[in-house]
């Protein structure tokens, strides 16, 4: 008698198997993509340049009163970086400081370096200062600052040996004083110029003894002949 059953047509292990095989590395390749910015741990490098002091409030809005910390950053790793906050902890000045918040967050785009300004900001005197430093970095690879605990902060030690004015205060300071002076030659040379105006304008009041010179005029009644002329002028002023 033949065999009527029906092929079993169900998955064996060995398909099961090679279809695991293939589906796996799948998987992993798209669950490695998102991770990949949170597994470079590659810091940002901080060499220190200078610092300037800020004169009161000669520099708002970009800087407030207080010192700049001047660095080149450097990005080595191949994803872009974003610093977040940058807190200062100094020695050798009694000057509580404070990070300007409207710098962060800060990019520094991947395998590429930019020189920037970090503002310490304080209430006092901004005056020319020596004391040390040390800078703590939060950074991380996102703008908002989302994996920033999974990246170790980078912590900067400096010696500040002088803090000069900054150059794009002075530049400013100089052309509004340029502009000042020019207002207030421009508004001197106009009392100068209205001054004579005042002047001329007493000979006019003193042209009034000029009319009573006319009684050197009724002296003309001494020649009667005069007075026809005297008569006829009368109506040309009407």
């Amino acid at each position: 008698m033949a065999d009527t059953r029906t092929p079993d047509r169900s998955i064996s292990r060995r398909t099961l198997a090679k279809g695991a095989a293939w589906s796996v590395p799948t998987v992993a390749l798209a669950s490695a993509a998102p991770a990949l910015a949170s597994s470079i741990q590659v810091p940002p490098t901080f060499t220190y340049k200078s610092a300037n002091k800020i004169p009161g409030n000669s520099c708002k809005p970009v800087w407030f009163k207080g010192y700049v910390f001047n660095f080149t950053v450097c990005n080595p790793s191949p994803v872009d970086i974003w610093i977040h906050t940058v807190s200062y902890v100094l020695s050798g000045t009694n000057v509580a400081y404070a990070p300007n918040p409207n710098q962060f967050p800060m990019l520094i785009p991947a395998n590429q370096c930019r020189d920037v300004g970090f503002n310490a900001t304080n209430n006092g005197n901004s005056a020319n200062d020596v004391f040390t430093a040390t800078l703590t970095v939060v950074w991380d690879h996102t703008q908002d600052g989302s994996d920033s605990t999974d990246h170790n902060p980078v912590v900067v030690p400096i010696s500040v040996t002088s803090t000069p004015p900054i150059p794009e205060c002075e530049d400013a300071k100089k052309t509004a004083a340029a502009a000042s002076e020019g207002t207030s030659s421009t508004s001197s040379s106009a009392a100068k110029s209205s001054a004579p105006a005042s002047s001329s304008s007493a000979p006019a009041s003193s042209s009034a003894p000029a009319s009573t010179s006319a009684p050197a005029s009724t002296s003309a009644p001494a020649a009667p002949a005069s007075q026809a002329p005297t008569s006829t002028a009368a109506p040309s002023g009407s």
